[in-house]
């Protein structure tokens, strides 16, 4: 499988296995459109964070590792200050990694107790996906 190099929102490059980049569903569907060169800039997200993203879908890609095994890395993953599970959070939103999402949604609501900073992410994430607009009752559009 070839090499692809995604490029952070500070400038750091990270050269990964194609499998593992498709673990991305917005590169998976760029990759498949033809519409990613060698390098991929990913805008929204910086380095750090990218390289969080990519441990966790090197690991979701690697067939040779057991449900368990998969199930343990990810309880541990989510181990992390509120700040950087909310830029993962965002990035995992942004990149389309609907295992990673789901993980980091049931893992900062059950934490965390849901805070405030939490529901502003999920709200966000509603708004960038047309749903909140339809919840808003008709009298206030």
């Amino acid at each position: 499988m070839s090499m692809l190099t995604l490029k952070s929102s500070d400038g750091e490059e990270f050269v990964v296995d194609e499998f593992v980049a498709i673990q991305s569903i917005t590169i998976k569907n760029m990759v498949e459109d033809n519409c990613a060169s060698n390098t991929i800039p990913i805008p929204n997200i910086d380095g750090k964070t990218l390289a969080m993203l990519i441990e966790y879908c090197k690991k979701h890609a690697d067939e040779t590792i057991t449900a368990e095994d998969l199930k343990q890395f990810d309880s541990e993953f989510v181990e992390k200050d509120q700040a950087i599970l909310y830029h993962l959070l965002l990035a995992a939103n942004y990149l389309n990694i609907q295992s990673l999402l789901d993980e980091l949604c049931f893992d900062c609501g059950v934490s965390f107790g849901f805070p405030l900073l939490l529901l502003d992410v999920f709200l966000w994430i509603l708004l960038v996906r047309d749903v909140a607009f339809s919840l808003v009752p008709t009298q206030l559009r």
